[in-house]
């Protein structure tokens, strides 16, 4: 009892801390990816919650084994995001998508969501799918990527269309740099094979130009656009520094994520975290409402007025 006791107080000075320093967020939509099913359990689900709650997360791109869906083991956990008004997007992923005849293995996947879906009640059941395919993780991506990008942009196609008729919606996730060699073929994604558009706009301070082609066509097509921001920790090429959060804070990047949304002018933006753990690692290290948040580097400031009556001074992007 006295551990679960020093637990429960620890989280809730974290909660109090982190709304104490949160600037006020403007009225956009935000998700969580999480690739892991630890907090779905009931020991890692109250905190799990806390945090949702904390960061002001309406969406929740969970990850569930195949054995998993077809026991409906997520009714719970669906259920009580669903009590918290935070919806539910069954998250998959492979690059063997991509390539010839795997169409099949996505609509499989849609499948077993639609199944699971029919068996439960309504307050349990997933709102959509995050396709994370990332075709470029090939080993033929260097020498073919070109028909690779053609296959990819077939199966999300029959994808989108045997998901609509199963009355779930489809997010599929893109990195920033697709728009330089495959305009064309984004283009036709976001008209014709997704709900929304997730962009792993993993740059840090290019976060506008890196995304605003992705964000003029969606506005053609009238589609939602997430921008995904990374919080790993550095790890030498495969997440450098570079492209993450992880050594400038939350506030940096809420900062930011304020000022894409003032820029564009765009309803349809959202934003979202990749992924949960390094997430609560953050909110974790924030002690009390008056520590500072470490910073490595200075905050890169911008031209706005926030409502919270910050007001920052213009800087070359």
């Amino acid at each position: 009892m006295k551990q679960f006791l020093a637990i429960y107080l620890t989280l809730s000075v974290i909660i109090a801390s982190v709304r104490a320093i949160k600037p006020k967020q403007f009225f956009y939509e935000t998700s969580l990816f999480s690739w892991s099913t630890e907090q779905t359990y009931s020991e890692g689900l109250t905190d799990y919650l806390e945090v949702l709650d904390v960061c002001d997360i309406n969406s929740s791109y969970q990850y569930f084994s195949d054995e998993m869906l077809n026991s409906t083991y997520p009714r719970e956990y669906i259920k009580k995001l669903n009590e918290q008004g935070i919806s539910t997007y069954y998250l998959s992923g492979n690059p063997t998508w991509a390539t010839a005849r795997r169409n099949r293995s996505m609509r499989e996947k849609i499948t077993l969501v639609s199944k699971y879906n029919r068996k439960v009640a309504e307050r349990e059941k997933f709102t959509g799918i995050v396709f994370d395919v990332e075709p470029y993780l090939l080993s033929d991506w260097k020498k073919d990527k070109n028909n690779i990008m053609d296959k990819f942009l077939d199966n999300m196609k029959d994808s989108y269309q045997y998901a609509k008729e199963q009355n779930l919606e489809l997010i599929v996730c893109v990195p920033y740099w697709f728009d330089n060699d495959f305009y064309h073929i984004l283009e036709q994604l976001i008209a014709d094979a997704c709900d929304k558009l997730a962009v792993m706009n993993y740059y840090r301070n290019s976060e506008i130009k890196n995304i605003e082609n992705e964000l003029e066509l969606c506005r053609k097509y009238g589609k939602t656009i997430i921008c995904i921001s990374e919080l790993q920790k550095p790890v030498s090429d495969s997440v450098p520094d570079t492209v993450t959060y992880y050594n400038y804070g939350l506030i940096v990047m809420w900062r930011m994520w304020n000022h894409l949304y003032s820029h564009f002018d765009y309803s349809k933006l959202e934003f979202s975290y990749h992924y949960y753990k390094p997430l609560r690692d953050f909110l974790d290290q924030i002690k009390v409402p008056k520590e500072p948040v470490d910073i490595i580097k200075p905050q890169y400031q911008q031209k706005i007025q926030y409502p919270d009556g910050i007001s920052t001074v213009p800087t070359v992007y």
